[in-house]
C-alpha cells in the first residue's frame, strides 16, 4: 500500500469543501437533516469520509478500473443511505418525537450518508482526473 498521490490529496480538499458549501447554504437542513445537528454531522460525517477514502486511495492508486468500481460503490451506497435516512426521519417525525430509536437511526444514517458523500465525491473527481488506463 502506498499513501495516495496529489491528485487523491486534491480531490479530498475539492470534496471538503463542496460539503462545506452545502452546509454553508443549509442545502442539508432544507431536505435531510435537523437544523439542531445539522453542522455537527456534517463536520463528523466529513472526517469519517476522509479517513474511509485516504484508506482506500491507497488501495485503488494507479488502477483505473477499482476507482470506477469504488466510486459505483460510494454512488449506490449514498443513494441507499439517504432513502434510510429519509425512511427515518419520516418515522420519528410521525411519531411526535417520541420514537426515539427512529431518531438515532436517523441521526447516524444521516452522518453515514455525509461520509459516503464526501467518498463519492473524492473518488468522482479522482476518476475524472485520472488519465490512468
Amino acid at each position: 500500500m502506498r499513501f495516495p498521490s496529489s491528485l487523491a490529496l486534491i480531490s479530498l480538499v475539492f470534496a471538503a469543501s463542496t460539503l462545506f458549501l452545502i452546509e454553508h447554504f443549509d442545502v442539508w437542513t432544507s431536505f435531510l437533516s435537523h437544523p439542531f445537528w445539522s453542522s455537527k454531522v456534517n463536520w463528523i460525517g466529513m472526517g469519517i469520509g476522509a479517513v474511509i477514502s485516504l484508506a482506500l486511495h491507497a488501495f485503488v492508486h494507479g488502477n483505473k478500473r477499482r476507482l470506477i468500481i469504488t466510486t459505483l460503490v460510494f454512488a449506490v451506497l449514498a443513494f441507499g443511505l439517504y432513502l434510510f435516512t429519509s425512511v427515518s426521519k419520516e418515522t420519528f417525525a410521525a411519531s411526535y418525537a417520541e420514537d426515539m430509536l427512529a431518531g438515532k437511526f436517523w441521526y447516524f444514517s444521516f452522518m453515514a450518508y455525509i461520509a459516503s458523500v464526501f467518498s463519492l465525491f473524492s473518488f468522482a473527481i479522482t476518476a475524472v482526473l485520472s488519465d490512468k488506463n
